[in-house]
């Protein structure tokens, strides 16, 4: 007399089987299982979305970077500021995100710069395009009645990206949050296209889902803390074992192209306004690095930010007179690690935006 099965191995046997073998029974039974389980997952992505809109979702219930930009953009101007307070988004890549302190203590800081009661937000990520940021900037509303901060230099935006890089921005429409058609646009334009949607939400931002666990995480007390910021590494004297690329004229005009089309977006949308900020690598602070080359290729920068923000009249902030840094004070080539530097320079681009 056979032992039955208990239930659950006699669904994961009968759906095994008729992945692997020939019989149209079981084969039947395993596409409908199969089929259940898409619907499933693809129910929950939607809902889980929903939630998020309907602001039932915390950017701050997740750790990875780019989905918590993902979920503050959903959450939109509505949900994430007031009108009591004065309102800096800032957005762009890790670059920026290393040069702003800590998001528990940038409100704080940034009215105690002021005097008056200020709301730091930060939609920053690791390896941000700004095709990625244009779209978060696009979705976070109309109503927004504050500064949008993007982090530019030399060497986020007029130097050629890495194939690694590259490969990274052309799937970055799985690790957005929302479908938008401002990424697609300017990926196009940055030589950087998106690969096309399939229509199925569960797929199409699968990486999205994944990193937010579909809303299935521990609560928020046990979650682990956010650490934004980059362990120190060795960094080469050198400017080209550093990483530091020659400027690259062509790529500098296609960002400034997605940075001007943004800016009339926000323009054309409300009361908000767009800044860039610098948020220079190491080489800036380190004369070691700056050779002939590297001397004419700044000069040559600083000139073409310079005319862009008087035509698009888009401020630019540079670095503060006074700012003194080093290589020890960065953890990277590309990202500063001294806390004393972030709060200098949150407190700078502050007080210089609010007093416009």
């Amino acid at each position: 007399m056979s032992v039955p099965r208990p239930a659950a191995k006699t669904f994961f046997h009968d759906f095994w089987r008729g992945l692997t073998t020939p019989d149209l029974k079981a084969l039947k039974i395993a596409l409908v299982i199969l089929l259940g389980l898409l619907g499933l997952v693809s129910e929950l992505a939607h809902n889980f979305r929903h939630r998020v809109e309907d602001g039932e979702v915390s950017w701050s219930s997740v750790t990875h970077d780019s989905c918590r930009a993902s979920i503050l953009a959903m959450r939109g101007a509505q949900l994430e500021t007031d009108p009591s307070f004065k309102t800096l988004v800032f957005a762009g890549p890790s670059a920026l995100r290393c040069w702003l302190p800590h998001p528990d203590d940038a409100d704080r800081l940034a009215s105690s710069a002021t005097g008056a009661p200020v709301r730091v937000l930060s939609m920053c990520s690791n390896r941000q395009s700004y095709a990625f940021t244009a779209a978060l900037l696009d979705r976070f509303g109309a109503d927004f009645d504050g500064w949008f901060v993007l982090g530019v230099s030399r060497q986020t935006i007029g130097r050629a990206a890495a194939e690694e890089e590259t490969d990274y921005h052309r799937r970055e429409s799985r690790i957005l949050g929302f479908d938008s058609k401002v990424l697609r646009l300017e990926s196009a334009w940055l030589g950087c296209p998106q690969e096309p949607p399939i229509g199925w939400e569960a797929w199409d931002r699968r990486a999205f889902y994944h990193q937010c666990q579909l809303g299935f995480w521990l609560p928020e007390s046990h979650h682990p803390a956010y650490d934004p910021y980059m362990p120190r590494t060795f960094i080469p004297m050198d400017a080209v074992r550093a990483g530091i690329a020659p400027l690259s004229g062509e790529d500098l005009q296609r960002h400034l192209g997605v940075l001007a089309r943004a800016a009339a977006r926000i323009r054309g949308r409300g009361h908000a306004r767009l800044a860039l900020v610098e948020t220079p690598w190491v080489d800036t602070f380190t004369p070691a690095m700056q050779t002939p080359e590297w001397m004419k290729d700044e000069a040559a920068y600083q000139q073409t930010m310079a005319a862009w923000s008087r035509e698009h009249d888009v401020p630019w902030l540079t670095m503060p007179a006074g700012f003194e840094a080093s290589a020890a004070d960065f953890a990277d080539p590309r990202h500063i690690a001294t806390p004393t530097l972030r709060i200098q320079f949150l407190e700078s681009v502050t007080r210089d935006l609010l007093a416009r």
